[in-house]
């Protein structure tokens, strides 16, 4: 499934995210994006997608217990070192509200950005770190602005975004629908 979903993420990464995401992942789609971000020369495509984890809790000996799937948020890194997309890797943990609920209020989420992580990557073809961060977006705010650029906010209030070591930390500033500014944050990484 690697191949694949690296085929699809660049995929993704070209042609952007897909219109009919789902909250839940069914049998004929086992993977699908929640949030991808590109700037400059470095870009992440996160992806929701089954994985089989560890046994259950049981009294039955670890060998014959059965693996359960749960949901995983994988988050893939790329570069574009000479134009072309390159994989750098992933991982992720679980799934945020699995399935895909719509975003929470502030009061409910504890404000209308939050990070729930961070990640950082050498991008060893380009000779310098990338950083991302998964941030939880509530259900007040309708536009994200990152630096110098507007990002989707999704039904599920997943974002993510992504920064070069070159550049500066990134300023986000959360609005809502009439462009009020409801809050800002410096992310770091």
């Amino acid at each position: 499934m690697d191949e694949e979903l690296t085929r699809s993420c660049l995929r993704w990464l070209t042609a952007g995210m897909p219109d009919d995401i789902r909250p839940e992942l069914t049998d004929d789609r086992d993977y699908q994006p929640l949030g991808i971000d590109q700037v400059g020369d470095v870009a992440v495509v996160a992806v929701l997608r089954w994985w089989n984890g560890p046994p259950g809790h049981s009294s039955a000996p670890p060998e014959t217990q059965a693996r359960r799937p749960f949901a995983l948020a994988d988050v893939r890194r790329f570069c574009k070192p000479e134009g072309t997309w390159l994989p750098l890797g992933g991982g992720g943990g679980p799934a945020p509200d699995y399935p895909l609920a719509p975003r929470r209020a502030s009061r409910a989420l504890g404000g209308h950005v939050r990070v729930k992580g961070t990640g950082r990557t050498l991008a060893e073809p380009l000779g310098y770190d990338m950083m991302h961060a998964h941030l939880l977006v509530s259900a007040e705010v309708a536009h994200l602005r990152v630096a110098d650029r507007e990002l989707d906010v999704p039904f599920h209030g997943n974002v993510f975004v992504v920064w070069s070591a070159q550049d500066p930390v990134p300023v986000v500033v959360a609005s809502d629908t009439d462009g009020i500014a409801l809050a800002e944050m410096e992310i770091s990484g």
